[in-house]
């Protein structure tokens, strides 16, 4: 029976096969490869079985079930690429019974009025220079005006900032579909000060924005680095740990929804493929106020 270490082999050849498919998506499949290999790190030469699979999946329990069926996703079309091409010996181990039932789409974590203001009024209430802090509130300031996503987030460059239209173009974003998205004058505050004070000088305006360190040359951060900005950076202003950089886009959302900001604007500045999506997200974030022109002007007249 197939190991890991076919799997591996195998691995290795399909990526080299995936040239036709979005950056993103190769970095998805790449990303939860890396898990199944810290799975079964000191058991590469054990046969990967069903029974394997379901392990592995329950060792993703502190994902949503929406991630974890996901991940198993990519993973039994990764199986099933080796199975064809012949680089894999055996039957699937990836069954479709593995798939975890998810829950009701609920919208539960958001910043609340109080949690906005402390984050808002940070240069009062906690200032600091740190080049670290200074990154994270950047990072913070445009996940909650601009609505995208953190894997957005890492691709942006300074080319990609328009600091006089008050704009940021999203190259490749979701689904492979490019947009523009609002860069709010309080977004462009902390990204100015980041810049000016954190960013490495080495950095040019098309390399990433956010850089992780000059140690090893001109890095961008990673999904990691992102969770662990807004984590700690909403934890020391508000005292929540449990606010996720998706957390920042579901606030923005109910922000402009609460506003009155029609659904198709709010559908092409979230990225959403159809209003579907957005129309479940102004149900449950339930909007309470009246309308108002553009999401520029709820985040602009916040003074963030």
């Amino acid at each position: 029976m197939p190991t890991f270490k076919d799997f591996e082999r195998g691995a290795e050849r399909y990526f080299r096969s995936c040239k036709f498919l979005s950056d993103n998506t190769v970095s998805q499949k790449k990303l939860v490869y890396s898990y199944l290999k810290e799975f079964l790190k000191g058991k590469e030469n054990e046969p990967i079985t069903v029974e394997t699979m379901m392990d592995f999946r329950n060792s993703l329990s502190d994902f949503k079930a929406t991630t974890i069926n996901k991940y198993m996703s990519q993973l039994r079309s990764m199986f099933s690429w080796m199975e064809e091409t012949g680089y894999w010996n055996g039957a699937n181990p990836v069954r479709q019974t593995l798939k975890v039932r998810s829950p009701e789409h609920q919208i539960k974590k958001v910043l609340n009025d109080t949690d906005l203001f402390r984050i808002s009024h940070m240069n009062e209430i906690a200032p600091s220079q740190d080049r670290v802090t200074l990154r994270r509130k950047a990072v913070v300031m445009i996940l909650l005006t601009s609505a995208i996503r953190e894997s957005e987030l890492i691709a942006i460059r300074p080319v990609d900032l328009d600091w006089e239209r008050g704009t940021i173009y999203i190259a490749k974003g979701k689904g492979d579909k490019d947009r523009t998205v609002l860069f709010s004058e309080p977004a462009q505050a902390a990204v100015m000060a980041y810049m000016d004070l954190s960013r490495p000088k080495k950095a040019t305006d098309t390399d990433p924005l956010f850089i992780s360190s000059e140690r090893f040359g001109i890095v961008g951060i990673c999904r990691k680095t992102v969770m662990r900005d807004v984590k700690e950076f909403v934890k020391q202003l508000t005292g929540r740990t449990d606010i996720s950089p998706h957390c920042l886009r579901h606030t923005s959302a109910r922000q402009m929804i609460s506003a009155g900001v029609p659904i198709a604007e709010i559908q092409a500045l979230l990225g959403h493929a159809s209003t579907t999506m957005t129309e479940h997200y102004a149900k449950l974030l339930a909007p309470d106020v009246a309308p108002i022109k553009s999401a520029a002007e709820v985040f602009n007249k916040k003074s963030m």
